[in-house]
């Protein structure tokens, strides 16, 4: 039986994603910790098909990454190309200043320290929300945790190395 990357009773990531309180709250503060990088934010508002509507991206974004965190191997994988067909549109440089970048700094879907802010920014408020309304994980499961979370980074492009152990 084909349990997707993230198999029920060993994934730390698939445990926390499937608490509702973790899944109905990560998405909002991720989304407004990653916009603090002007990269991030201006990437994600210029080439978003969903400018004046952010819930309802929120809401796309979690039904996809949902599709990878708890389904099979091939639902994941047609997430993953239908995503990285739009990452591959995801490209320029920032129209003016933003914070301690100037005018004229590229940003790409696919840069690996903008990836990994992305998954960093998500397993952070993810696991914010499970330690304050769930439980508290020991070091073992952080982790774990953690290792599932660069996994995710890597499922859609992020060098392994791009992110600390």
């Amino acid at each position: 039986m084909d349990e997707g990357y993230f198999p029920r009773g060993t994934s730390m990531l698939r445990r926390v994603q499937g608490e509702r309180s973790v899944g109905l709250m990560y998405g909002q503060r991720a989304l407004l910790i990653g916009a603090l990088d002007a990269r991030n934010y201006v990437g994600t508002a210029l080439h978003s098909r969903y400018r004046d509507r952010p819930f309802k991206r929120l809401s796309a974004t979690a039904k996809m990454f949902e599709t990878i965190f708890f389904g099979t191997r091939a639902e994941a994988d047609k997430v993953l190309a239908v995503v990285d067909g739009m990452h591959r549109k995801v490209e320029g440089t920032l129209p003016e200043d933003g914070g301690a970048y100037p005018a004229g700094t590229p940003y790409s879907a696919h840069d690996p320290e903008l990836m990994l802010w992305t998954i960093a920014v998500a397993a952070e408020s993810s696991a914010h929300f499970y330690e304050l309304l769930v439980r508290g994980m020991g070091a073992g499961e952080r982790d774990a945790f953690w290792r599932d979370w660069v996994r995710f980074g890597e499922l859609f492009g992020m060098p392994r190395d791009a992110a600390p152990a």
